[in-house]
Protein backbone atom coordinates (compact mmCIF):
# COMPACT_ATOMS: atom_id res chain seq x y z
CA UNK A 1 0.00 0.00 0.00
CA UNK A 2 1.32 3.08 -1.26
CA UNK A 3 1.93 6.59 2.18
CA UNK A 4 -1.63 8.04 2.92
CA UNK A 5 -1.06 11.73 1.06
CA UNK A 6 -2.31 14.18 3.33
CA UNK A 7 -4.79 16.73 1.12
CA UNK A 8 -4.53 19.17 3.72
CA UNK A 9 -3.75 22.39 1.47
CA UNK A 10 -0.16 23.92 2.42
CA UNK A 11 0.38 27.55 2.05
CA UNK A 12 2.18 28.66 -0.66
CA UNK A 13 6.01 29.34 0.32
CA UNK A 14 8.93 29.92 -1.75
CA UNK A 15 10.92 28.01 0.75
CA UNK A 16 8.50 24.94 0.21
CA UNK A 17 10.02 22.60 -2.60
CA UNK A 18 8.76 21.20 -5.52
CA UNK A 19 7.38 18.04 -6.87
CA UNK A 20 10.82 16.59 -8.08
CA UNK A 21 8.67 13.43 -10.16
CA UNK A 22 6.95 16.19 -11.71
CA UNK A 23 9.54 18.72 -12.05
CA UNK A 24 10.90 15.70 -14.16
CA UNK A 25 8.45 14.64 -15.89
CA UNK A 26 7.46 18.22 -17.18
CA UNK A 27 11.40 18.71 -18.23
CA UNK A 28 11.37 15.70 -19.93
CA UNK A 29 8.42 16.66 -22.01
CA UNK A 30 9.51 20.12 -22.50
CA UNK A 31 12.60 19.03 -23.92
CA UNK A 32 11.97 15.92 -25.76
CA UNK A 33 11.83 16.65 -29.98
CA UNK A 34 10.18 13.82 -32.19
CA UNK A 35 12.35 12.68 -34.74
CA UNK A 36 8.90 12.18 -36.99
CA UNK A 37 6.05 14.93 -36.72
CA UNK A 38 3.00 14.33 -38.38
CA UNK A 39 -0.77 14.14 -37.64
CA UNK A 40 -1.89 11.93 -35.11
CA UNK A 41 -4.80 11.21 -32.69
CA UNK A 42 -2.00 10.42 -30.10
CA UNK A 43 -0.15 14.05 -31.14
CA UNK A 44 -0.73 15.91 -28.19
CA UNK A 45 -0.25 13.15 -25.99
CA UNK A 46 3.09 11.92 -27.21
CA UNK A 47 5.57 14.38 -24.72
CA UNK A 48 3.67 12.07 -21.59
CA UNK A 49 4.26 9.01 -23.21
CA UNK A 50 7.51 9.11 -24.12
CA UNK A 51 8.15 10.03 -20.23
CA UNK A 52 6.87 6.89 -19.84
CA UNK A 53 8.46 5.15 -22.24
CA UNK A 54 11.65 6.11 -20.45
CA UNK A 55 10.69 5.32 -16.84
CA UNK A 56 9.55 2.42 -18.09
CA UNK A 57 11.71 0.55 -20.88
CA UNK A 58 9.46 -1.79 -22.51
CA UNK A 59 11.10 -4.41 -23.84
CA UNK A 60 7.72 -5.46 -26.20
CA UNK A 61 5.59 -3.14 -27.34
CA UNK A 62 2.64 -3.16 -29.78
CA UNK A 63 0.92 -0.72 -31.85
CA UNK A 64 -2.40 -1.20 -33.03
CA UNK A 65 -3.86 0.96 -35.98
CA UNK A 66 -0.51 3.31 -35.93
CA UNK A 67 -1.87 5.52 -39.11
CA UNK A 68 1.07 7.73 -39.69
CA UNK A 69 3.04 6.23 -37.18
CA UNK A 70 3.65 9.64 -35.54
CA UNK A 71 2.68 8.26 -31.79
CA UNK A 72 4.56 4.98 -32.46
CA UNK A 73 7.57 6.65 -33.87
CA UNK A 74 7.94 8.45 -30.89
CA UNK A 75 7.67 5.69 -28.92
CA UNK A 76 10.64 4.35 -30.83
CA UNK A 77 12.77 7.04 -30.07
CA UNK A 78 12.06 7.15 -26.52
CA UNK A 79 13.48 3.73 -25.97
CA UNK A 80 16.85 3.93 -24.48
CA UNK A 81 18.60 1.05 -26.15
CA UNK A 82 17.37 -1.83 -28.82
CA UNK A 83 18.85 -4.15 -26.64
CA UNK A 84 15.87 -7.40 -25.64
CA UNK A 85 13.36 -4.50 -27.19
CA UNK A 86 11.23 -5.86 -29.36
CA UNK A 87 8.21 -3.17 -31.07
CA UNK A 88 5.54 -3.90 -33.41
CA UNK A 89 3.60 -1.47 -35.27
CA UNK A 90 0.49 -3.12 -36.70
CA UNK A 91 -2.18 -1.17 -39.13
CA UNK A 92 -3.98 -2.35 -42.43
CA UNK A 93 -2.61 0.49 -44.56
CA UNK A 94 -5.25 1.27 -48.02
CA UNK A 95 -2.75 -0.31 -51.22
CA UNK A 96 -1.55 3.17 -53.71
CA UNK A 97 -1.75 2.54 -56.64
CA UNK A 98 -1.86 -0.40 -58.10
CA UNK A 99 0.06 -2.26 -55.61
CA UNK A 100 -1.24 -4.51 -52.80
CA UNK A 101 -1.86 -3.39 -49.45
CA UNK A 102 1.55 -2.88 -47.88
CA UNK A 103 3.52 -0.27 -45.51
CA UNK A 104 3.88 2.69 -46.84
CA UNK A 105 7.24 3.74 -48.55
CA UNK A 106 7.63 6.82 -46.38
CA UNK A 107 7.45 4.70 -43.05
CA UNK A 108 9.76 1.84 -43.75
CA UNK A 109 12.03 3.91 -45.16
CA UNK A 110 12.02 5.80 -41.59
CA UNK A 111 11.50 2.45 -39.49
CA UNK A 112 14.75 0.70 -41.20
CA UNK A 113 16.90 3.98 -40.79
CA UNK A 114 16.35 5.06 -37.35
CA UNK A 115 14.70 1.47 -35.09
CA UNK A 116 15.35 -1.42 -37.85
CA UNK A 117 17.47 -3.25 -34.35
CA UNK A 118 14.00 -3.82 -32.65
CA UNK A 119 11.22 -2.20 -34.38
CA UNK A 120 9.31 -4.22 -37.00
CA UNK A 121 6.23 -2.70 -39.29
CA UNK A 122 3.36 -5.21 -40.12
CA UNK A 123 0.62 -4.52 -42.73
CA UNK A 124 -2.41 -7.04 -41.31
CA UNK A 125 -5.60 -6.91 -39.72
CA UNK A 126 -4.88 -5.30 -36.01
CA UNK A 127 -8.12 -6.92 -35.14
CA UNK A 128 -6.61 -10.15 -34.81
CA UNK A 129 -3.18 -9.34 -33.66
CA UNK A 130 -3.34 -10.86 -29.74
CA UNK A 131 -3.06 -13.93 -30.84
CA UNK A 132 0.20 -13.84 -32.27
CA UNK A 133 1.65 -12.28 -28.55
CA UNK A 134 2.41 -14.75 -25.26
CA UNK A 135 0.58 -14.39 -22.84
CA UNK A 136 1.72 -11.97 -20.31
CA UNK A 137 4.72 -10.49 -22.87
CA UNK A 138 3.63 -7.14 -23.60
CA UNK A 139 4.51 -4.57 -21.68
CA UNK A 140 3.03 -1.55 -23.66
CA UNK A 141 0.19 -1.79 -26.16
CA UNK A 142 -0.96 1.48 -28.14
CA UNK A 143 -4.68 1.54 -29.63
CA UNK A 144 -4.75 3.96 -32.30
CA UNK A 145 -7.63 2.26 -34.01
CA UNK A 146 -11.51 3.96 -34.09
CA UNK A 147 -12.81 2.80 -30.58
CA UNK A 148 -15.78 0.60 -31.11
CA UNK A 149 -17.51 -1.77 -28.46
CA UNK A 150 -16.16 -4.68 -30.01
CA UNK A 151 -12.44 -3.55 -30.14
CA UNK A 152 -12.81 -2.25 -26.54
CA UNK A 153 -14.25 -5.98 -25.53
CA UNK A 154 -11.07 -7.42 -27.02
CA UNK A 155 -8.56 -5.28 -25.02
CA UNK A 156 -10.82 -6.03 -22.20
CA UNK A 157 -10.74 -9.76 -22.47
CA UNK A 158 -7.97 -10.57 -24.70
CA UNK A 159 -5.32 -7.46 -24.22
CA UNK A 160 -5.42 -7.49 -20.49
CA UNK A 161 -4.46 -10.84 -20.04
CA UNK A 162 -1.15 -9.95 -22.75
CA UNK A 163 0.37 -7.33 -20.56
CA UNK A 164 3.21 -8.05 -18.10
CA UNK A 165 3.59 -7.09 -14.49
CA UNK A 166 4.66 -3.64 -15.66
CA UNK A 167 1.92 -3.30 -18.68
CA UNK A 168 0.47 0.11 -19.81
CA UNK A 169 -2.40 0.43 -22.35
CA UNK A 170 -2.82 3.85 -24.29
CA UNK A 171 -6.18 4.33 -25.55
CA UNK A 172 -6.56 7.13 -27.99
CA UNK A 173 -9.26 9.26 -29.13
CA UNK A 174 -11.25 9.10 -26.08
CA UNK A 175 -12.82 12.42 -26.47
CA UNK A 176 -16.26 13.69 -27.30
CA UNK A 177 -17.92 9.61 -28.05
CA UNK A 178 -21.68 10.02 -28.93
CA UNK A 179 -22.18 6.00 -28.27
CA UNK A 180 -23.11 5.29 -24.99
CA UNK A 181 -21.87 1.78 -24.94
CA UNK A 182 -18.42 2.75 -25.67
CA UNK A 183 -18.79 5.41 -22.84
CA UNK A 184 -19.72 2.34 -20.40
CA UNK A 185 -17.12 0.05 -21.17
CA UNK A 186 -14.26 3.02 -21.08
CA UNK A 187 -16.02 3.66 -17.64
CA UNK A 188 -15.77 -0.27 -16.95
CA UNK A 189 -11.85 0.03 -17.93
CA UNK A 190 -11.43 3.13 -15.52
CA UNK A 191 -12.95 1.43 -12.40
CA UNK A 192 -10.65 -1.82 -12.87
CA UNK A 193 -7.42 -0.46 -13.47
CA UNK A 194 -5.70 2.53 -11.80
CA UNK A 195 -5.37 5.15 -15.12
CA UNK A 196 -4.69 8.53 -15.94
CA UNK A 197 -7.42 10.34 -18.22
CA UNK A 198 -6.30 13.09 -20.65
CA UNK A 199 -9.75 15.06 -21.97
CA UNK A 200 -7.31 17.26 -24.02
CA UNK A 201 -6.04 16.26 -27.76
CA UNK A 202 -9.01 14.43 -28.86
CA UNK A 203 -8.75 12.75 -25.01
CA UNK A 204 -6.70 9.64 -24.08
CA UNK A 205 -7.36 6.96 -21.53
CA UNK A 206 -4.12 5.63 -20.01
CA UNK A 207 -4.28 2.10 -17.88
CA UNK A 208 -2.28 0.49 -15.70
CA UNK A 209 -3.07 -2.89 -15.81
CA UNK A 210 0.59 -4.53 -14.69
CA UNK A 211 0.59 -4.78 -10.73
CA UNK A 212 4.26 -3.66 -10.64
CA UNK A 213 5.31 -0.29 -12.15
CA UNK A 214 8.16 1.32 -11.76
CA UNK A 215 8.38 3.61 -8.98
CA UNK A 216 8.00 7.13 -10.77
CA UNK A 217 4.64 5.72 -11.99
CA UNK A 218 3.54 4.72 -8.80
CA UNK A 219 4.26 7.52 -7.48
CA UNK A 220 2.90 9.76 -10.09
CA UNK A 221 -0.35 7.78 -9.69
CA UNK A 222 -0.54 8.32 -5.75
CA UNK A 223 0.64 12.27 -6.52
CA UNK A 224 -2.33 12.59 -9.00
CA UNK A 225 -5.13 11.51 -6.25
CA UNK A 226 -4.80 15.11 -5.56
CA UNK A 227 -7.36 16.87 -7.58
CA UNK A 228 -5.38 20.51 -7.62
CA UNK A 229 -2.33 18.83 -8.27
CA UNK A 230 -3.41 16.79 -10.80
CA UNK A 231 -5.51 19.58 -12.42
CA UNK A 232 -2.35 22.02 -12.31
CA UNK A 233 0.14 18.98 -13.96
CA UNK A 234 -2.84 17.88 -16.76
CA UNK A 235 -2.79 22.28 -17.71
CA UNK A 236 1.08 21.82 -17.62
CA UNK A 237 0.99 18.91 -20.16
CA UNK A 238 -1.95 20.35 -22.47
CA UNK A 239 -0.13 23.43 -23.03
CA UNK A 240 2.61 21.36 -23.86
CA UNK A 241 0.51 18.85 -26.48
CA UNK A 242 -0.90 22.17 -27.78
CA UNK A 243 2.45 23.59 -28.49
CA UNK A 244 3.39 20.06 -30.43
CA UNK A 245 0.48 20.37 -32.47
CA UNK A 246 0.91 23.96 -33.50
CA UNK A 247 4.09 22.63 -34.79
CA UNK A 248 2.33 20.35 -37.11
CA UNK A 249 0.37 23.26 -37.97
CA UNK A 250 2.88 24.99 -38.64
CA UNK A 251 5.34 22.20 -40.47
CA UNK A 252 2.07 22.10 -42.60
CA UNK A 253 1.46 25.54 -43.80
CA UNK A 254 5.40 25.90 -44.41
CA UNK A 255 5.28 23.12 -46.52
CA UNK A 256 2.07 24.70 -48.40
CA UNK A 257 3.28 27.70 -47.98
CA UNK A 258 6.89 26.17 -49.66
CA UNK A 259 4.42 24.41 -52.28
CA UNK A 260 2.71 27.54 -53.27
CA UNK A 261 6.56 29.48 -53.82
CA UNK A 262 7.42 26.76 -56.28
CA UNK A 263 4.50 26.62 -57.91
CA UNK A 264 4.56 30.72 -58.09
CA UNK A 265 8.21 30.52 -59.49
CA UNK A 266 7.15 27.60 -61.88
CA UNK A 267 4.19 29.77 -63.26
CA UNK A 268 6.54 32.88 -63.40
CA UNK A 269 9.39 30.69 -65.18
CA UNK A 270 6.60 29.47 -67.75
CA UNK A 271 5.24 32.80 -68.08
CA UNK A 272 8.53 33.84 -69.20
CA UNK A 273 9.14 31.08 -71.21
CA UNK A 274 5.63 31.99 -72.61
CA UNK A 275 6.93 35.72 -73.14
CA UNK A 276 10.35 34.23 -74.96
CA UNK A 277 7.50 32.25 -77.15
CA UNK A 278 5.49 35.21 -77.67
CA UNK A 279 8.14 37.39 -79.30
CA UNK A 280 9.37 34.28 -80.91
CA UNK A 281 6.22 33.41 -82.62
CA UNK A 282 5.55 37.34 -83.67
CA UNK A 283 8.94 37.67 -85.36
CA UNK A 284 8.36 34.72 -87.22
CA UNK A 285 4.45 35.73 -87.93
CA UNK A 286 6.52 39.20 -88.99
CA UNK A 287 8.24 37.35 -91.14
CA UNK A 288 5.36 35.54 -92.95
CA UNK A 289 3.16 38.67 -93.59
CA UNK A 290 6.42 40.32 -95.02
CA UNK A 291 6.75 37.15 -97.19
CA UNK A 292 3.16 36.65 -98.18
CA UNK A 293 2.96 40.35 -99.23
CA UNK A 294 6.06 40.04 -101.18
CA UNK A 295 4.68 36.51 -102.89
CA UNK A 296 1.15 38.98 -103.07
CA UNK A 297 2.75 41.78 -105.09
CA UNK A 298 4.54 38.91 -107.31
CA UNK A 299 1.51 37.20 -108.12
CA UNK A 300 -0.27 40.44 -109.18
CA UNK A 301 2.46 41.34 -111.59
CA UNK A 302 2.76 38.25 -113.13
CA UNK A 303 -1.35 38.65 -113.24
CA UNK A 304 -0.56 41.58 -114.89
CA UNK A 305 1.77 40.64 -117.28
CA UNK A 306 -0.30 37.29 -118.15
CA UNK A 307 -3.56 39.23 -118.63
CA UNK A 308 -1.60 40.94 -121.44
CA UNK A 309 -0.23 38.11 -123.14
CA UNK A 310 -3.46 36.73 -123.09
CA UNK A 311 -5.40 39.96 -124.57
CA UNK A 312 -2.40 39.61 -127.23
CA UNK A 313 -3.25 36.07 -128.16
CA UNK A 314 -6.46 37.03 -128.17
CA UNK A 315 -6.03 39.77 -130.96
CA UNK A 316 -3.78 37.04 -132.85
CA UNK A 317 -6.33 34.57 -132.78
CA UNK A 318 -8.91 37.10 -134.10
CA UNK A 319 -6.30 37.58 -136.99
CA UNK A 320 -5.80 34.24 -137.70
CA UNK A 321 -9.74 33.09 -137.96
CA UNK A 322 -10.53 36.64 -140.23
CA UNK A 323 -7.74 35.43 -142.34
CA UNK A 324 -8.94 31.32 -143.00
CA UNK A 325 -11.71 32.86 -143.38
CA UNK A 326 -10.77 34.09 -146.58
CA UNK A 327 -9.02 31.32 -147.53
CA UNK A 328 -12.45 28.84 -147.23
CA UNK A 329 -14.02 31.29 -149.57
CA UNK A 330 -11.50 30.96 -152.12
CA UNK A 331 -11.22 27.20 -152.37
CA UNK A 332 -15.12 26.72 -151.05
CA UNK A 333 -16.14 26.33 -154.44
CA UNK A 334 -13.89 23.54 -155.92
CA UNK A 335 -14.35 21.53 -152.32
CA UNK A 336 -18.43 21.36 -152.48
CA UNK A 337 -17.90 19.61 -156.20
CA UNK A 338 -15.70 16.98 -155.43
CA UNK A 339 -17.98 16.42 -152.14
CA UNK A 340 -21.39 16.12 -154.55
CA UNK A 341 -19.47 13.46 -156.99
CA UNK A 342 -18.62 11.49 -153.68
CA UNK A 343 -21.94 11.37 -152.64
CA UNK A 344 -23.31 10.44 -155.49
CA UNK A 345 -20.89 7.81 -155.63
CA UNK A 346 -21.67 6.47 -152.58
CA UNK A 347 -25.88 7.02 -153.26
CA UNK A 348 -25.20 4.55 -156.20
CA UNK A 349 -23.47 2.21 -153.99
CA UNK A 350 -26.51 1.99 -151.43
CA UNK A 351 -29.08 1.44 -154.05
CA UNK A 352 -27.29 -1.68 -155.84
CA UNK A 353 -27.15 -3.42 -152.17
CA UNK A 354 -30.60 -2.09 -151.66
CA UNK A 355 -31.48 -4.00 -154.11
CA UNK A 356 -29.61 -7.06 -153.87
CA UNK A 357 -31.26 -7.15 -150.33
CA UNK A 358 -34.84 -7.36 -152.03
CA UNK A 359 -33.93 -9.87 -153.71
CA UNK A 360 -32.40 -12.04 -150.70
CA UNK A 361 -35.72 -10.79 -149.14
CA UNK A 362 -37.89 -11.93 -151.90
CA UNK A 363 -36.47 -15.56 -152.04
CA UNK A 364 -36.42 -15.92 -148.21
CA UNK A 365 -40.22 -15.22 -148.72
CA UNK A 366 -40.65 -17.80 -150.98
CA UNK A 367 -39.15 -20.49 -149.32
CA UNK A 368 -40.96 -19.71 -145.83
CA UNK A 369 -44.14 -20.31 -148.14
CA UNK A 370 -42.65 -23.17 -149.44
CA UNK A 371 -41.87 -24.49 -145.93
CA UNK A 372 -45.58 -23.64 -144.66
CA UNK A 373 -47.18 -25.54 -147.32
CA UNK A 374 -44.91 -28.55 -146.59
CA UNK A 375 -45.43 -28.71 -142.91
CA UNK A 376 -49.44 -28.41 -143.58
CA UNK A 377 -49.45 -31.66 -145.80
CA UNK A 378 -46.97 -33.04 -142.79
CA UNK A 379 -50.40 -32.46 -140.75
CA UNK A 380 -52.48 -33.33 -142.80
CA UNK A 381 -50.83 -36.96 -143.19
CA UNK A 382 -50.26 -37.44 -139.10
CA UNK A 383 -54.14 -36.78 -139.04
CA UNK A 384 -55.09 -39.14 -141.56
CA UNK A 385 -52.60 -41.78 -139.97
CA UNK A 386 -53.81 -41.11 -136.52
CA UNK A 387 -57.42 -41.52 -137.79
CA UNK A 388 -56.69 -45.01 -139.26
CA UNK A 389 -55.09 -45.96 -135.95
CA UNK A 390 -57.94 -45.20 -134.38
CA UNK A 391 -59.60 -47.49 -137.21
CA UNK A 392 -57.78 -50.55 -136.59
CA UNK A 393 -57.87 -50.16 -132.49
CA UNK A 394 -61.90 -49.91 -132.72
CA UNK A 395 -61.30 -53.06 -135.31
CA UNK A 396 -59.09 -55.24 -132.96
CA UNK A 397 -61.92 -54.43 -130.34
CA UNK A 398 -64.34 -55.78 -131.54
CA UNK A 399 -62.38 -58.84 -133.15
CA UNK A 400 -61.11 -59.36 -129.37
CA UNK A 401 -64.37 -59.23 -128.13
CA UNK A 402 -66.28 -61.17 -130.30
CA UNK A 403 -63.22 -64.12 -129.65
CA UNK A 404 -64.01 -63.83 -125.92
CA UNK A 405 -67.80 -64.25 -126.30
CA UNK A 406 -67.14 -66.82 -128.71
CA UNK A 407 -65.20 -69.00 -126.21
CA UNK A 408 -67.46 -68.26 -123.82
CA UNK A 409 -70.33 -69.83 -125.75
CA UNK A 410 -68.70 -73.03 -126.31
CA UNK A 411 -69.08 -75.86 -123.75
CA UNK A 412 -65.45 -76.69 -121.27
Amino acid sequence: MPPAISTEKQPASASQPANPLAADCISHALLWEPRWLDRSTGLEHLPFLSWLIQVGQPNQLVGLGIGKATTYFGLCQSRNTAEGAQFFGIDSWPPEEDRPPQVPGSLAAHNAEQYAGFSRLICSDPSRAAEFFDLGGVDFLLVEQPLSTKLLRRVQIEWVAQMSVQGVIALADTGKLSDPAIVAQLDELRKSHPHINFPHGGGMLILFPGATQPAPIMHLLTRLKDKDESRIWRQQFKAIGRALSRRVKLAEREAEVERLRTRLEQERTQRRDGSAQIKRLEQALQAESDALRQLRDDSRNALVEKEADLAAAQLALEKARTHRASQEDMVGASNQAAELKALAEQCDHLMAALTTAQTSVIEMEAQYARAQAEILGQNEALKKAAAERLNMLETYRIQRQSLVELSASQPT
